[in-house]
């Protein structure tokens, strides 16, 4: 599969979601003066036939990635179906065809029907037969028209996003046991979902998956322990290890800084309940000294938001990925590029190494650039441009839509690659014997030999770091002499040396106390929030 992405929330927004009420809540997240924006996007909903015959006609794709809106489907109550939404899904499908492509679908990207929020969402596991009951609607519509479904897209950053960065909806901050158990749950009804459909008719010949960010954040220098801690702490919370854990062992464990595992569950059935894997891959984050993103070296370009552009990533997504023994589909991969500096670079260095992939063994069917056009790009608003599409929130498609420079290089590089997957594979294996694809695929830098003068500097630099870390480590014995002027053994609420240490001047909602030698868990627990507003788009 050679193709497009997209969200039909972001692209066409609701007026039932829990996204569109919490946005309003938020204000529009300081984007008031953009309402009429924030109401419909760019219009998808109406203009469908047209953008998608636009990815197919300028784009070279075969396929097209969207997702089923519950709270357009069910926009007041369980059971109580829009008709005219299912007609417009139905429409959009069709459209996908008569371009000539095949869809694939999610049943949830971050999305669900306010009155579903407020019955508790996927914090209560109860609550699954009632987005059981919308999936089996959804399937007994268009089972038999689809092959490829999703039944949640990005479940880790549905439940770190909203429960611990508080950035996303419901925007609940530091709750780090509950946002482990909306993950169990929404894994749990991964698994149901997936057993009913496979159940239904056509269910067998439909092929059901799900999707996951991979994301590794690493520090910019060794010499930095606090943001060691704080990496290892990100890369867990958006939880690559646990999920495909669970979906290899059947075993789901959660941990939560300064209380070691807070929850645990087997659920045997889970690794036979994955038809195919969707990455979703943009970045491995670099964090500087300062928590800062950006590049890894002086040479190493980075998007807007700071990802730096690191196409070895994606390569290394697939091979953990590739774990569970599934086809793989990278179901989104993009930058955030609103002036087109960097997008012709993304896509000459990420899309050949699904070339990698395939010449290495992996069993890669297809990739889904992210994404067609502008549009709401989530606690952003329209801050942020991942569109090969420029669309104006202003002037909206009352402008028109542009092919952003750098978006050419993609229907080249599509048109280049067979449509079959047998043909695909076979075509990796010839550019890999010509050894044209590997000198491709060498994006990067091999060592550099410094100067005299730049290895003093580099020196100096060590020095004044270590100097840094030792006012660091300095702060946090007088931390821990503070908190042993307890008794021995009890506990002592998290005051201490509140007001000269910066780093605990966020609230700690999960629990009101800690146990001295745990200061490294929760400096990086406070750092979470500030840091996870740099680190997502």
């Amino acid at each position: 599969m050679k193709g497009v992405g997209m969200s039909v929330f972001q692209n066409s927004s609701d007026t039932h979601s829990n996204w569109i009420q919490f946005a309003k809540k938020k204000k529009f997240f300081g984007q008031q003066d953009l309402q009429s924006a924030w109401s419909k996007s760019n219009n998808f909903w109406e203009m469908y036939e047209q953008d998608i015959r636009m990815a197919k006609e300028t784009l070279g794709t075969n396929s097209f990635r969207f997702s089923f809106e519950w709270a357009r489907i069910e926009p007041t109550g369980p059971g109580k179906v829009d008709q005219a939404a299912v007609d417009k899904y139905r429409g959009i499908i069709d459209a996908i065809y008569a371009a000539g492509m095949e869809p694939m679908v999610t049943l949830h990207h971050f999305t669900h029907p306010q009155w579903f929020e407020d019955m508790g969402g996927f914090e209560k596991e109860d609550n699954i037969p009632l987005f059981l009951d919308y999936c089996r609607r959804v399937f007994s519509w268009f089972g038999p028209r689809i092959k490829l479904w999703a039944t949640f897209n990005e479940p880790t950053c549905f439940a770190f996003v909203g429960y611990i960065a508080g950035l996303w909806c419901p925007g609940q901050v530091m709750k780090f046991k509950k946002g482990g158990q909306v993950l169990g749950v929404l894994l749990k009804a991964h698994v149901v979902v997936y057993e009913a459909l496979k159940a239904m008719p056509g269910g067998q010949q439909a092929c059901i998956g799900l999707v996951h960010q991979h994301i590794k954040f690493v520090p910019k220098s060794r010499y930095t322990p606090h943001i060691r801690l704080l990496c290892k702490w990100m890369t867990y919370w958006f939880a690559s290890e646990t999920i495909l854990k669970f979906f290899s062992t059947g075993i789901f464990e959660w941990k939560a800084p300064w209380k070691g595992v807070v929850l645990r569950f087997a659920e045997p059935r889970a690794p036979h309940t994955i038809d195919w894997w969707g990455i979703n891959y943009y970045s491995s984050p670099c964090v500087n000294w300062w928590f800062n993103m950006g590049s890894s070296d002086d040479n190493e370009p980075v998007s807007d938001i700071k990802f730096r552009l690191y196409p070895q990533g994606l390569y290394n997504a697939v091979a953990d990925a590739s774990i569970l023994g599934r086809p793989i589909y990278i179901t989104e991969t993009g930058l955030a590029d609103k002036h087109s500096r960097h997008r012709n670079y993304f896509i000459n260095s990420h899309l050949p190494m699904v070339l990698k992939c395939i010449q290495d063994g992996y069993d890669v069917r297809g990739i889904y650039f992210w994404t067609l056009m502008d549009n709401i790009e989530w606690h952003e608003g329209f801050h942020v441009k991942f569109g090969l599409y420029e669309w104006d929130p202003v002037q909206q498609r009352s402008k028109g839509l542009t092919l952003r420079p750098g978006g050419e290089c993609l229907p080249r590089i599509y048109n280049s690659w067979p449509d079959r997957l047998d043909e695909l594979q076979g075509y990796a294996r010839k550019m890999s014997d010509r050894g044209g694809d590997r000198l491709a695929l060498n994006v990067t830098a091999g060592p550099v030999q410094a100067s005299h003068e730049e290895t003093h500097q580099l020196l100096q630099e060590h020095r004044d770091l270590l100097a840094a870390h030792k006012e660091v480590l300095d702060e946090h014995r007088r931390l821990l002499a503070d908190m042993k002027q307890g008794a021995s053994g009890q506990e002592t609420p998290v005051v201490a040396r509140q007001q000269s240490n910066p780093l605990f001047n966020l609230p700690l909602e999960e629990s009101g106390s800690m146990k001295a030698g745990h200061t490294l868990d929760v400096t990086a627990a406070a750092l979470a929030r500030p840091a996870a507003a740099n680190l997502l788009n």
